[in-house]
C-alpha cells in the first residue's frame, strides 16, 4: 500500500515531535545529573569566564547599565544576542540559570528538529532521522546545553539559515530570502564571526539563481537588506561609541591567543589558545594602547608579528590547528572516551561524506552547496584563530548528517548486493 503525501507529513510530524521531545529530555537529564542545573546561580565563579562575562552583560542591561561586562573598555567586546536572550530570561525571578539552561534544552530540540529537515530535503527521510537521533544523543551537544554560551543561540540560528537557503534555491521566492537574511544577520548578533556567512550566502544566492534562471537580482538584494536591517542599530551604536564600523572587538584577543610561541612550541597548548592574562607583559601594552578599538587592533598586530617572525613555522602551526579542530584526545580521559565513541567513531564517515556529497552537491547546483561553505569557513576560522571542539561543535550536525548519509549509503549497497 503506497503512503500518500498528507500520510507522509503526518509521519515526519510525528517524528519531528518525538525527536524535539527526546531531546529536550536527554538535555535536561543531562544537566541535572551532569552540570547542574542551578549550578552558579549562588557562585558564579564556579562558571568559566566566558560564562561570567555574559551573565555579567545581563545583569547589566537589566540595571540599565547598557552593553558592558562592567568594564571601561569592553563596550564592544560582544555582539548584543546571547546577553539579551539572558536578559529577557533573568527578567522575571532574578539570576535563576536553571531557566537558561531549560531554554538550552529546547533550543536543542530544536536543532535536532532543524538536522531532520535538513536531511529529509537534501537526502531522504532515513539519513534525516538516523541524523536527527545521532544528535539528539550527541554527548558534546548534550553538555554544551549546561553551559551559559552563545553557541546555544548560534547553532539553531546557522541550521535555519542553512535550510531557508535550501528552500530559496529550490524555489527563487523573496520570502525566504528575507527569512534567510534575517537568520544571517541574528547569527552576526550572537557571534561576531558568523558575519562571515553573509556575504558567502549572497555570492552562492547569485551563483545558484542565475544558473536555475530564478529571479537572483531580487533574492540576493532581499537577503543582504535584511541581514543589514539586522546588524545596522549595532554598527551605528558602535560607531557613535567609538567613530569606527565595527560589529566587536573581540577578534584581536581571539587571534593574539592563538597565535604566539605558546601554542607553536608548549605541547599543552598546541593549536589552541593561550589567556591573554598568562602573557602579563605584553597584556599590559595593549592596555595601555588607548580606547578599546585601538586595545583590539594592538592584539591583532601582536599576533601579527609573531606570524611575521616565524614563517617557516606557519604549516606547523596550521597542522597543529586543524587536528586540535578534529582531535578527541586532548580532553580528560573520561571525555576522551566519550568523544572517541562519538564523533571519533564517525569521523572516517565524515570524511568520505563530505567528499562525495561535494561533488554531487556541486553537480545539482544543491542550495546544500551552503552547508559544506559553512564547513569551510569554520575550518579557516580554526586555522587562522585557533583550534577548538567547541567551535566545531557549530559544524558537528553538518558533518554528522554527510558522515551518516555515507553509512546508510554503505548499508544500502551491502542489502542490495545480498539481495543480487
Amino acid at each position: 500500500m503506497k503512503t500518500t503525501h498528507s500520510q507522509f507529513s503526518i509521519l515526519n510530524s510525528q517524528f519531528l515531535l518525538l525527536l524535539f521531545l527526546l531531546a529536550v529530555g536527554l538535555r535536561i537529564g543531562f544537566v541535572a545529573v551532569v552540570t547542574g542545573i542551578d549550578r552558579g546561580t549562588e557562585r558564579v565563579s564556579v562558571l568559566n569566564g566566558d560564562e561570567r562575562d555574559y551573565i555579567a552583560r545581563a545583569e547589566h542591561l537589566l540595571a540599565g547599565a547598557g552593553f558592558t561586562g562592567g568594564g571601561e573598555h569592553d563596550r564592544m567586546w560582544r555582539t548584543p544576542a546571547y546577553p539579551l536572550l539572558l536578559a529577557a530570561l533573568f527578567l522575571p525571578g532574578g539570576r535563576a540559570l536553571w531557566v537558561a539552561r531549560t531554554f538550552h534544552a529546547l533550543l536543542g530540540g530544536l536543532v535536532c528538529a532543524l538536522l531532520f529537515l535538513l536531511g529529509a530535503r537534501l537526502f531522504d527521510r532515513e539519513t534525516a532521522l538516523l541524523a536527527g537521533l545521532y544528535f539528539a544523543c550527541y554527548p558534546p551537544h548534550l553538555y554544551m546545553a549546561g553551559l551559559l554560551l552563545s553557541e546555544n543561540l548560534l547553532l539553531p540560528g546557522l541550521l535555519g539559515m542553512a535550510l531557508l537557503f535550501l528552500r530559496l534555491t529550490e524555489e527563487g521566492a523573496v520570502r525566504h530570502a528575507i527569512g534567510c537574511g534575517l537568520l544571517a544577520g541574528g547569527c552576526a548578533m550572537a557571534k561576531p564571526e558568523a558575519a562571515g556567512l553573509i556575504p558567502i550566502a549572497i555570492a552562492l544566492s547569485v551563483w545558484l539563481l542565475r544558473e536555475k534562471r530564478m529571479a537572483w537580482r531580487q533574492c540576493a538584494t532581499a537577503l543582504a537588506l535584511a541581514a543589514f536591517v539586522v546588524i545596522a542599530p549595532w554598527l551605528l551604536r558602535n560607531h557613535r561609541l567609538s567613530g569606527h564600523w565595527t560589529l566587536s572587538t573581540v577578534g584581536g584577543e581571539a587571534f593574539w591567543g592563538g597565535n604566539n610561541e605558546h601554542v607553536l612550541n608548549v605541547p599543552r597548548y598546541r593549536g589552541y589558545w593561550m589567556a591573554p592574562a598568562d602573557m602579563p607583559e605584553q597584556l599590559r601594552q595593549a592596555r595601555a594602547a588607548g580606547g578599546e578599538i585601538e586595545q583590539d587592533r594592538f592584539r591583532f598586530r601582536l599576533g601579527i608579528e609573531f606570524l611575521r617572525t616565524h614563517k617557516a613555522d606557519l604549516a606547523r602551526l596550521a597542522w597543529y590547528k586543524f587536528t586540535r579542530f578534529h582531535s578527541v584526545l586532548v580532553q580528560d580521559r573520561r571525555e576522551r572516551w566519550v568523544l572517541l565513541l562519538s564523533y571519533g567513531l564517525l569521523l572516517p564517515f565524515i570524511a568520505a561524506g563530505v567528499a562525495i556529497q561535494s561533488r554531487r552537491l556541486f553537480r545539482a547546483r544543491s542550495g546544500g552547496l551552503l552547508l559544506l561553505a559553512l564547513i569551510l569557513y569554520y575550518h579557516l576560522l580554526a586555522i587562522v584563530f585557533w583550534g577548538a571542539n567547541r567551535l566545531r561543535l557549530m559544524i558537528d550536525p553538518a558533518l554528522i548528517l554527510f558522515g551518516l548519509r555515507t553509512v546508510v549509503d554503505l548499508v544500502r549497497r551491502r542489502h542490495n548486493r545480498h539481495l543480487s
